[in-house]
């Protein structure tokens, strides 16, 4: 499948395939994974407050792109392998 503009992308948490300056990343729209320490008695985060989505690295749980930065196309990621 081509690249296609972000404007079209699905933000409905599927992960997709970006591409922003010369670089490919792996990303879905919504909130950062939480998950409090010690059986969530402990937390030293702010994260439970978070309530705007966004795009978030699929392989580090942060918040990526956005305005200064911003992700120019998509596509849906490849077929695993058989």
């Amino acid at each position: 499948m081509a690249w296609q503009p972000i404007e079209t992308a699905p933000k409905d948490g599927t992960t997709i395939d970006v591409w922003r300056d010369g670089c490919r990343e792996t990303v879905y729209w919504g909130l950062p994974p939480h998950h409090c320490g010690e059986m969530g008695s402990y937390c030293d985060s702010d994260w439970h407050n978070l309530k705007e989505k966004d795009w978030i690295c699929a392989t580090f749980g942060e918040f990526t792109g956005g305005e200064d930065d911003p992700f120019t196309h998509w596509m849906p990621l490849p077929a695993p392998p058989e």
